[in-house]
């Protein structure tokens, strides 16, 4: 009687397998209807209200009229003009600026009060009137349309009544031509804030007259966006506004009675212009863009008649005010502080070229709609497409946030719009953010179930695979899924061959290793007296189906007989016993080091000498010559598959888990589709013959792969970097270049690896029969020379090479439609 088996005969693998599909379908069944119903937190529930959110929200902080709302749209109108840039003023504004440089000139006077007497109104401060009144009746003199004097004489002369009457004269005598500012005050009463305008003295109010307002409002920004005409209805608005509806009509009629200071100035120059479409000045650039000359050079004779013979002043529109930092005349403005002469000399250029830029959606309601409705449109931008990543969703945002931008810049610059910008840019970001944060939390959140699901659903099917855990089927379907946590279900039935002894006599250590459909032991013969150690290679077919597990027992079976006719050469490994009910055999345990590791010191090749590479060529041909007599292919001949014996130094050809008696083969299976199963998945790329892995393998196609090994045993690199030398054209090896050989190895090797196997030795007693000359040659001359040549680098560290795991034999003996572990 056997031993006890630790695997059922085939009829029970049949039957465990039936109970296993099963439960296994039904249970993929169940738990895939499971994992349908996730309910998950989607993306358009929360985003579309938070989107609506950022709409809503954004469209009534424009219809409130938010000072955040106007903070950020003013910064926005500024940041286009820096963007534009300056632009060429009309030159019919001319500014005549009282500056440090005029002012510093009062020392020449000091110095030589003789020769430059008319600097002397100069020498005061503030000046004398009288030195305005010399530059307006030199610059109307010169042919000057009008001058506008940013300076409020609202007071008598600190220097006495004649520097007034010199000043009335000179604006008497160019009366409605010369402008004069005045300006609104607040008086904070006990009753109250009570608004009054700063006028001229009455005798600078002359008939004509030509006299307007310099306040400009100041924005959320803190900068003059707006012409002073805004200022006066701005305050009666407020005052509306607060429940002073007398004093608001009060201040109403008294704006009225005065226009601004640069319609004054344009009046005065009987120029005319269209009423401004818009409220905002279009600001011409930064300071000085306007042309600007110093006031003292009015009154330097030398100077003057320069610019007199120049025509600098003639039709223009002088503008007389202060640039010093001395008067503290300076304002905010889009580009930056600018002195209050020059915010007149821009608003003026505006009207004169009728540049005013108005706003595109003048009620608010209208804007806070658009708004609204912008942003929505974005949102809807956003979600086109159904399978959409969170991240993409934020880019689509940012794109469409920066292409409203340059919409409104493209209105600002070219058609002088204004459209709303910052608020519904933001709003449109945030509504990216607002999808880019829940999608990000949504794929959190599924990730989470995911796994929470994976893992219910990996316990539940571990538990399943426990409960059939001694069926080969599920053994076998562990192994081939390569999942390291499930091969702990079977860590049980591993150990249920380690420690027996088959046979009743050869005790198994441990587990050597493992193939796709087998496992390979380590054990020892106890009927020896010295107890050898020996190897138990245990086939584990993947398809347990009845025509497959007849077909694997019939093919174990021959290939046991193979093994054992094999075994008598001294340089193949014997077969010492095999059980056909439980598919194992023994075979000897060969105790070396594999060629591979030969030719591989730590991660460096090595390169043979030719003299050894000639000993390996005819041992191994010497060894296939044998096999092929006996009618068996090896088909997956490489370095690892040999070892170099320890007790004698000879190599062993080891794992024939690929060999086929191809002729019984072709009668006993009978079916073309197995047989091109079987044989096209058997070799190892790189060492295979191109028939061979065509599944055509020849008994040639052995000697193929010997001479690969030797071309890698002379040329130091690997198959695969030798398989990319290839000829284009006829397909050839190329490795001669690589290293200096002999003609007639090099001629040998040549000819065992020809791409076309007629072409090649036809037999491994041919290419031993070149072989034998230039190994004689060789060892003569070896002995002549009597040299010692350095042993063959090896590792000491690496351990003995051991006979490999059970190959992959029977992966197809039969189509992988019939493996079916689901039930489908």
């Amino acid at each position: 009687m056997p031993p006890e088996s630790s695997h059922p005969q085939a009829e029970t693998l049949v039957a465990d397998s039936t109970k296993f599909k099963h439960h296994w379908r039904n249970f993929v069944r169940s738990h895939f209807a499971a994992w349908q119903q996730i309910n998950i937190l989607k993306v358009s529930t929360v985003g579309h209200g938070l989107l609506t959110i950022c709409a809503v929200t954004a469209g009534l902080s424009v219809v409130t009229g938010s000072t955040l709302s106007h903070l950020l749209e003013r910064q926005v109108q500024s940041w286009f003009f820096n963007i534009r840039g300056a632009v060429v003023p009309p030159s019919e504004v001319i500014i005549v600026k009282i500056d440090e440089y005029s002012n510093s000139q009062a020392s020449n006077y000091t110095a030589d009060p003789k020769k430059y007497a008319y600097l002397e109104p100069l020498t005061t401060s503030p000046w004398k009137r009288t030195a305005y009144a010399q530059a307006i009746d030199r610059l109307m003199s010169a042919g000057a349309k009008s001058v506008a004097v940013d300076l409020i004489f609202d007071l008598p002369s600190s220097h006495g009544t004649q520097d007034d009457l010199r000043l009335q004269k000179t604006l008497q005598r160019y009366a409605g031509r010369v402008t004069l500012p005045i300006q609104y005050a607040e008086d904070n009463l006990p009753t109250g804030i009570v608004q009054r305008v700063i006028l001229p003295q009455d005798l600078f109010q002359t008939q004509p007259s030509s006299i307007g307002s310099i306040n400009y409002p100041v924005e959320a920004n803190e900068a003059i966006h707006t012409f002073a005409s805004e200022y006066p209805r701005r305050v009666e608005s407020n005052l509306a506004r607060a429940g002073n509806f007398q004093d608001a009509k009060i201040f109403a009629r008294m704006a009225n009675q005065y226009p601004t200071f640069a319609e004054a100035a344009l009046d005065a120059a009987k120029l005319t212009y269209q009423a401004p479409k818009g409220e905002n000045i279009f600001f011409y650039g930064s300071p000085e863009t306007f042309t600007q000359i110093s006031f003292w050079e009015l009154l330097d004779p030398e100077t003057w008649e320069n610019h007199r013979r120049q025509k600098t002043f003639e039709g223009k529109i002088v503008l007389i005010g202060p640039t010093a930092a001395s008067y503290q005349d300076f304002h905010f403005t889009p580009f930056g502080k600018m002195s209050g002469v020059e915010v007149n000399a821009n608003a003026i250029a505006t009207l004169l070229e009728n540049r005013s830029i108005s706003t595109a959606i003048p009620s608010l309601p209208a804007q806070g709609v658009f708004v609204a409705v912008l942003v929505l449109v974005a949102g809807y931008m956003q979600n086109r497409g159904r399978k959409i990543s969170p991240l993409s969703r934020f880019a689509i945002a940012i794109a469409l946030a920066l292409g409203w931008v340059s919409i409104s810049y493209s209105l600002f610059v070219a058609g002088r719009l204004i459209l709303p910008t910052a608020i519904p840019v933001g709003a449109i970001v945030l509504s990216g953010v607002s999808y880019l944060v829940v999608g990000i939390r949504n794929e959190r959140l599924q990730q989470q179930q995911a796994d929470q699901q994976r893992q219910l659903v990996e316990q539940q099917r571990r538990q399943a695979l426990q409960q059939y855990s001694e069926s080969p089927e599920v053994q076998n379907f562990i192994r081939a899924s390569g999942d390291s946590d499930l091969q702990t279900v079977i860590d049980g039935q591993n150990q249920g061959i380690i420690g027996r002894k088959l046979d009743g006599r050869y005790e198994v250590l441990a587990e050597l290793g493992s193939g796709g459909f087998g496992k390979t032991y380590k054990a020892r013969d106890t009927y020896q007296p010295s107890n050898p150690l020996c190897v138990v290679k245990q086939l584990r077919p993947v398809n347990t189906k009845p025509r497959a597990l007849k077909l694997a027992t019939n093919l174990f079976a021959r290939e046991a007989k193979t093994l054992e006719f094999l075994g008598e050469h001294d340089q193949i490994p014997r077969l010492l016993a095999y059980r056909e009910d439980e598919l194992y055999l023994v075979q000897d345990y060969i105790e070396g080091q594999s060629l591979q590791r030969e030719l591989i010191l730590g991660k460096l090749p090595v390169r043979l000498p030719e003299r050894k590479v000639v000993d390996i060529l005819q041992d191994l041909l010497q060894v296939l010559e044998f096999v092929h007599e006996e009618g068996v292919i090896h088909r997956d001949i490489k370095p690892a598959n040999i070892i170099r014996r320890q007790s004698d130094g000879k190599l062993v050809l080891i794992d024939f888990g690929a060999v086929k008696e191809i002729e019984r083969q072709l009668e006993q299976v009978g079916d073309a589709q197995l047989v091109y199963q079987a044989t096209v998945a058997i070799g190892t790329d790189g060492f295979m013959a191109p028939e061979q892995a065509h599944g055509h393998p020849r008994f040639n196609s052995d000697v193929y792969s010997v001479g690969i090994i030797g071309i890698l045993a002379l040329t130091g690199i690997s198959a695969q970097d030798l398989n990319q030398t290839r000829d284009s054209q006829t397909s050839e090896l190329c490795w001669k270049e690589n290293v200096h050989v002999s003609h007639a190895l090099a001629e040998i090797l040549d000819k065992m690896v020809r791409f076309n196997f007629s072409a090649r030795y036809q037999s491994a007693t041919e290419a031993l029969a070149d072989l034998e000359p230039l190994a004689s040659l060789t060892k003569k001359l070896w002995e002549q020379t009597n040299a010692t040549e350095p042993p063959t680098p090896e590792n000491s560290q690496l351990t003995l090479e051991e006979t490999k795991a059970w190959p992959q034999t029977f992966s197809a003996d039969l189509p992988q439609s019939d493996v079916d572990l689901t039930g489908e």
